[in-house]
């Protein structure tokens, strides 16, 4: 019984961390020529500033770049992938409980938590590196 305790209270804090860490990488990065394109027509009228070739349409008809249209893919990616790691968490979680003691079944509940846990970290640090990656480009 403790070590069930203690699988459940990791598959807890596992679910917990994504919900800390989900708004922190959902957020919106901003251009770092924001300001400086916002600044003087001199800096408005550079190289820099003109990006309209990499305008695109969205579904709505308003003008967003390719970095926009990445950053929501990517959001929605690690949205529906964590979904899916908790879903799994809890499920494993059930299965742990109602193992009614056989091992096979503690084991496959058990790497079925870390694998999602796993999860979880790869589609936080994906996010991140997508993140970074749009941020100076």
């Amino acid at each position: 019984m403790n070590r069930i305790a203690k699988l459940f209270i990791v598959g807890l804090l596992a679910f917990l961390g994504f919900l800390a860490i989900a708004p922190t990488v959902s957020a919106e990065f901003t251009s770092p020529f924001q300001d400086t394109c916002d600044g003087s027509s001199a800096a408005r009228s550079s190289s820099v500033c003109q990006d309209e070739g990499r305008k695109t349409t969205g579904i709505d008809g308003s003008k967003q770049t390719t970095q926009d249209l990445v950053n929501k893919v990517a959001n929605i990616i690690a949205a529906v992938g964590g979904i899916i790691a908790v879903v799994m968490i809890m499920v494993n979680g059930l299965t742990l409980i109602m193992s009614t003691g056989d091992s096979a079944k503690i084991n496959k509940a058990r790497d079925g938590m870390i694998y999602a846990a796993v999860g979880i970290v790869v589609i936080v640090m994906a996010r991140v590196i997508v993140g970074f990656i749009l941020r100076f480009v």
